[in-house]
């Protein structure tokens, strides 16, 4: 998959681990030229670019997803984590399974999904 992680998405911790996996990683904070896009720019980043955005500013971008929406514009699919940071394992564990899932670019097209609660508790 082609992944945006936003910038409060690490890129040693989740990145790393899922560049090894195979996946197209564009780390924000590792990347000084879009480092300090505004959430809207970033959601445009990553349809520019057909990446899916994976975020933990849910408050924010969940609105920013919804007017997207309601305007009629397409983004490539976005990951709402509520976990926290820390929960490195989780996060990528769900990832990994969501990944599974849904296979394609065409199965996140428009695509919001939550990264909660760790399915076992």
């Amino acid at each position: 998959m082609r992944l945006l992680l936003d910038v409060h998405v690490s890129s040693r911790y989740l990145g790393r681990p899922l560049r090894r996996h195979g996946h197209d990683i564009h780390a924000l904070d590792t990347d000084e030229r879009n480092k300090e896009l505004v959430d809207a720019e970033v959601l445009e980043l990553a349809a520019a670019e057909s990446r899916i955005l994976i975020t933990h500013n849910v408050k924010d971008f969940a609105p920013e997803l919804r007017r997207r929406q309601e305007s009629g514009r397409h983004h490539a699919g976005c990951i709402l984590v509520t976990l926290p940071h820390s929960a490195y394992g989780d996060i990528l564990r769900q990832l990994e399974v969501l990944f599974a899932v849904l296979p394609t670019t065409a199965d996140w097209r428009d695509r919001v999904v939550w990264v909660s609660r760790s399915p076992t508790t």
